[in-house]
Order: structure tokens, then sequence, then C-alpha cells
């Protein structure tokens, strides 16, 4: 198949090029998915999986009905699945490059009509990989090879947001494990942060901006805070990170961007969306448990950021609980605080 390799990667892939892999990382495996759609959608194995950590049990619940099928011609409103009594995905007609554009885009735009944790339409600890399997198949995919892994196992994707491109600025994967989504993770490059960043997914990304993020999630749980030092030169580019968890809605999502600029001696943040590179989400079953730790296992390392003083709670930076982060910057305001590196 055109372009179909296997490299080595860690975490979702940044690259853009039109391929999905894993690569070493201990808490990946290296069982790498592509996705061609059109004209094909198909799975290459590198080697054999390598288990991700073992965090809290997560529990086998009952199997939703499968998506349904979508027709060749891109809906004005996607909305949630609807039960059905089968589970039998039917392959619908291949999609011209700018209709399947137009479908991921408003994927993403609309989540499906589904509210996160659950990403269109598929709901970690209760979703299928024959749900998965039944989205792609609803654009002209073709069928995925069954999945029962014993063990958590990491499949990544990236999907085709820009016509007729090998450059691709929209990622995301899911965590299988017995045949069971156990959690989904989303990547999305903005802003001509990169060469592969396209203004269509920019407007379509904005449903996950802090402000509307925080409007329908509510304060979060935890708020940690990257920040350079006050040493770099003023007008540099500097760039934060922010790191909001909500552990009763298995949800974290992570910004990072340029929005900084000295007043009273301290870095007045303004997180605003115009300004954001890169957003990650990352969702998992509410009833699991999980800690921000065990949710971006492998994308970061977070207690040993916290111990080297490059990450902070909000606390400690800002003088800020979750709740006065969630006042300031809801409504699109700035917040001051100390660099954290």
């Amino acid at each position: 198949m055109k372009g179909a390799t296997v490299r080595p990667s860690s975490g979702i892939s940044r690259s853009g090029s039109f391929k999905a892999s894993l690569g070493p990382h201990p808490d990946r495996s290296r069982l790498a998915l592509a996705l061609f759609l059109p004209p094909a959608f198909a799975i290459f194995s590198g080697c054999a999986p390598t288990a991700l950590p073992q965090h809290s049990p997560l529990p086998s619940l009952p199997a939703q009905p499968s998506i349904p099928t979508a027709s060749s011609t891109i809906r004005s409103t996607l909305a949630s699945p609807t039960p059905s009594p089968t589970l039998t995905p039917s392959q619908a007609p291949t999609l011209p490059p700018q209709d399947e554009s137009l479908f991921w885009l408003q994927a993403i735009s609309s989540n499906m009509g589904c509210e996160l944790p659950c990403w269109w339409g598929l709901v970690p600890g209760k979703s299928t990989w024959r749900d998965l399997e039944a989205l792609f198949m609803s654009i002209g995919g073709r069928p995925l090879s069954p999945r029962s892994s014993p063990d958590r196992t990491r499949f990544d994707f990236v999907v085709r947001v820009v016509p007729d491109s090998d450059s691709q600025p929209a990622h995301f994967a899911v965590i299988e494990r017995q045949g069971i989504i156990q959690g989904i993770e989303a990547r999305f490059d903005l802003h001509q942060s990169v060469s592969s960043s396209f203004p269509p997914l920019d407007d379509a990304a904005r449903r996950y901006s802090p402000s509307n993020l925080l409007t329908s999630a509510g304060p979060p749980t935890q708020v940690l805070i990257s920040l350079p030092s006050g040493q770099a030169e003023e007008g540099a580019g500097w760039t934060y990170g922010i790191w909001l968890f909500y552990e009763e809605r298995g949800l974290a999502v992570v910004y990072e961007g340029e929005g900084l600029s000295w007043q009273d001696d301290q870095l007045l943040v303004c997180p605003r969306f115009d300004g954001i590179f890169f957003i990650d989400l990352f969702l998992a079953d509410p009833s699991a448990d999980l800690t921000l730790e065990q949710m971006t296992a492998g994308q970061s390392a977070i207690p040993q950021q916290l111990a080297s003083g490059e990450l902070a709670n909000i606390q400690d930076a800002a003088s800020l609980t979750p709740e006065g982060f969630y006042e300031l910057v809801q409504p699109g305001g700035c917040f001051k605080a100390s660099p954290t590196y």
C-alpha cells in the first residue's frame, strides 16, 4: 500500500505525516495502524504488542450497539449514535477527499453530539472495537481486524482533515483491552505552529478552547502550569503549558501556546485560543478513577516535572485555586504567575 510504513515515534504522532505508528516507549504497544481513507484502511503489525502499565482496573462493561452507518454525503448535523439491534457494521461508499475533510472537521467541531469524555460517539469503558470499526466504515474505510487484547494496548491514527495531503494536523489514539475502548486521546496542531497547521481545523477545534471547555466542564479538579524562566529574553516568543484535570469526568486537557508578558515582576498569562499551538485531550472511563499521571502515561512524567520545577500547581505558581483559575480564564481573562523553570 502506498506510503504504508512502520516507524518509531512516541505518543500520538506529531510529525503530520499521513501514517501512524508506535515506537519503543515501554508504555506503548508497538503495533502500528495506518489510515488511508480513501482508498483503503489497514492495520500493519511491527511486532508483538507490549502491554501498557496496569493502573486502576477498568471494568468490563456491556458493549454498546454499533455507530450507525453514515450516508456518502456529509450530514449538516452529526448526532450521537442511536442504539441499534445489529452489531454488524456496513461499509459505505468512499468519500471524495473534500467530503472526507468536511466529515472530520464537522466531527471535531460538533463531537458528533456527545460530551467529553465521549468522543465521536465512542464512550471509554463502554464502546467496543466494533464501534470504532463502524465509525471508519461509515465513510468508506475497510473492516478492522478483530481486537481483544488481554492488556491495555494503544493504537494511533491520523485522520485526513487536509484533502490530498500527506501532512495532517489532527491525530487520535484509542486504548483497547478485551475489545473495549478503555481510553481515547486526541491532538490538534493549530495556528501555524507547524507546517501541517490548517485554518479550517483551527475553527473546528475552537470548541475545545480554554474558555469553551471551562464553560462546558466547570472548574477543574487540578491545574498545572509550565512557564519559562524570567531570564528569557522578553518578546522571544515564550510558550506556556497548562494542564486541566477533571477527576470525576475522566478528562484531562493540555494546552501549549504563546501569550506571555511581564507585569509587576511576574508573567502575565493570557491563554486565549488564537495563541494556542497544540491541544491534547485525554479521555477515560470516569469509574476507573485514574489519576492525571495514569491518564497521560507515556506522554508525560508529571511527578518528575513537578520535582524539577518544570511543572507547578497553579496554587504555587499563581496563588490561585482551580476555582479562581476558572473565574479568571473562563470569561477570557489573564492571570499573573511566577516562572516555573
